[in-house]
């Protein structure tokens, strides 16, 4: 069993492990769905049109406005209804019939 490293509960290995982990998740791919095989053009056309501002306009029961823009602070003149955000448009995944979905 490895000592914990100073000021930690976890030895070197696990902590580099830990650490290589967290590098590798925030520099991961975020276009990963461009790849051709993923999705289809329309699918991806739909996908663009999401923000995090409507990510949370979705999600946030209690969000009725909010900053076009999430992630900058403002004095709050800027905010937008949730209803003015696009929402994701699922129809490009919806099955034709006589389709099945791979």
């Amino acid at each position: 069993m490895e000592e914990p490293v100073d000021g930690s509960l976890l030895g070197p290995t696990f902590s580099c492990i830990i650490g290589e982990q967290f590098r590798r998740t925030r520099d991961a791919d975020r276009f990963f769905y461009l790849n051709p095989l993923m999705y289809s053009a329309a699918q991806i056309a739909s996908l663009r049109q999401i923000t995090f501002s409507s990510v949370i306009c979705a999600t946030g029961e209690e969000f009725r406005t909010i900053n076009p823009s999430a992630f900058l602070v403002e004095d709050g003149q800027s905010a937008v209804p949730c209803t003015s955000i696009p929402q994701l448009d699922l129809s490009p995944w919806r099955e034709q019939q006589g389709e099945t979905m791979g």
